[in-house]
């Protein structure tokens, strides 16, 4: 309680001013863990791989499609392997996680090979017969966030830390279109209107 009285009263005196945000955590190890989980569980579960594959071998598939991205795009902070038990660690929590093991900065950086992986094979283009609006909407939220990331990346590289004002709107834009479509999708799944976003079905 003597956070909340004044220095003067005897207290600690706790302001506003005092407090932080923990990126670390609220971001790279928690939003940014669940989006990277759960695009990832979304396309070994849907049916957007095709084949008769398990989601394992599906998997596996996209773990090497990531470690190409890795290389063409010379990616530092890499994850070192994936597997289900990686990105569903806890299989009786209510959402798909990446596992522990995997740090803050590889998730940032997984971040952007997920998203071009997701390009490959995502079905949202609408001019096309196989458009498939649940891929679309997963597509909206991993884009988001690495859209996100590409321009704190860019501006920490430089060393800048800079924003322009283009950057605080494609920020602001970015947070905004994932923090709805990661809304919707959570909705979608409670109210039983496509595959499992946020909560698990079942063991994976």
């Amino acid at each position: 309680m003597l956070w909340f009285v004044k220095w003067e009263h005897g207290g600690l005196g706790l302001s506003i001013f005092m407090l932080f945000q923990d990126t670390l955590h609220a971001c790279y190890l928690g939003i940014s863990n669940h989006v990277n989980a759960n695009t990832l569980v979304y396309m070994v579960e849907s049916n957007m791989l095709g084949g008769h594959k398990s989601k394992e071998q599906k998997l596996n598939m996209l773990w090497r499609e990531i470690q190409g991205v890795y290389k063409e795009d010379n990616i530092k902070n890499q994850v070192g392997n994936l597997t289900m038990s990686m990105i569903n660690a806890k299989p009786d929590s209510e959402y798909p996680e990446l596992s522990s093991h995997i740090k803050g900065a590889q998730t940032r950086s997984l971040t952007h090979a997920v998203c071009r992986v997701y390009a490959m094979h995502a079905r949202f283009d609408v001019g096309k017969a196989d458009y498939n609006y649940m891929d679309h909407e997963v597509w909206l939220v991993i884009k988001s966030l690495a859209t996100f990331y590409e321009v704190l990346v860019t501006n920490m590289v430089g060393d800048n830390w800079q924003y322009t004002e283009h950057d605080c709107q494609v920020i602001e834009e970015s947070i905004n279109v994932m923090a709805v479509m990661y809304k919707k999708l959570s909705y979608r799944y409670m109210f039983g209107d496509g595959p499992a976003w946020v909560s698990a079905v079942g063991p994976r």
